[in-house]
């Protein structure tokens, strides 16, 4: 059987695990990806806060939510109200993408009535973890939770992180001449470079190492911890 290991040991078959969609699809607008799958817990499971959940991989149309629903689906089976969140993601318009994110999670409680008079966790993981860093500095009304989040654009810039998906995502180049203002402006968001990923009800393990970068994505993953 062959390996789902990449070369640095990270298991990726996170990326392909099977699940369900959601119980419904919720369009927040007219674009193709301006979409959520909402999953909805069973009427037995003890009731918790929604949460809005932002896919990450490297801000590219190749990766879509698809493999973040087995988190999602399990979410749901604890009891959350789960909106998982789909957004345009197009190479050199930072723009377009928190465009679509502002405008997502500011009609959810008007569009999804089961999150209505609870205040939501904003979830993103790794580019999605940046995302929903981005939104907290918007001062969006949502509690903020980043799981291995590309915190830094800067230094990811300076690394050519992704084979490039930061200069991608911005439109940037790193060999083109001087930065442009746009892409400066990005780069300047705040460089949080330490995320304490916690929350009512749940515990990270901060001790995690690089080789779970893909893994936080997954329920099963073991730096996960619930708490009585």
């Amino acid at each position: 059987m062959p390996s789902t290991r990449d070369a640095d040991g990270e298991d990726r078959s996170v990326l392909t695990r099977a699940a369900r969609e959601g119980d419904r699809l919720w369009r927040y607008g007219s674009e193709a990806d301006q979409v959520a799958d909402i999953y909805l817990p069973h009427e037995t499971a003890p009731r918790r806060r929604p949460v809005v959940f932002v896919h990450g991989g490297f801000w590219s149309p190749e990766y879509d939510r698809a493999h973040a629903r087995p988190l999602a689906q399990a979410l749901a089976e604890l009891g959350h109200v789960v909106v998982l969140m789909e957004y345009r993601r197009v190479p050199g318009d930072p723009d377009l993408t928190i465009g679509d994110l502002l405008l997502g999670v500011s009609e959810i409680a008007d569009s999804v009535p089961e999150t209505t008079g609870q205040r939501p966790l904003l979830v993103g993981h790794s580019a999605g973890g940046h995302l929903v860093l981005w939104l907290a500095s918007m001062s969006v009304e949502a509690d903020v939770v980043a799981l291995a989040p590309v915190a830094d654009l800067a230094s990811g810039h300076e690394q050519s992180l992704g084979d490039g998906a930061v200069e991608a995502f911005l439109g940037c180049s790193r060999t083109s001449g001087p930065v442009s203002t746009r892409c400066r402006s990005r780069l300047s968001l705040p460089p949080w470079s330490s995320m304490v990923h916690a929350t009512p009800g749940y515990r990270w393990n901060s001790a995690a190492t690089t080789r779970q970068h893909t893994a936080s994505v997954s329920w099963n993953c073991p730096m996960w911890r619930t708490s009585k």
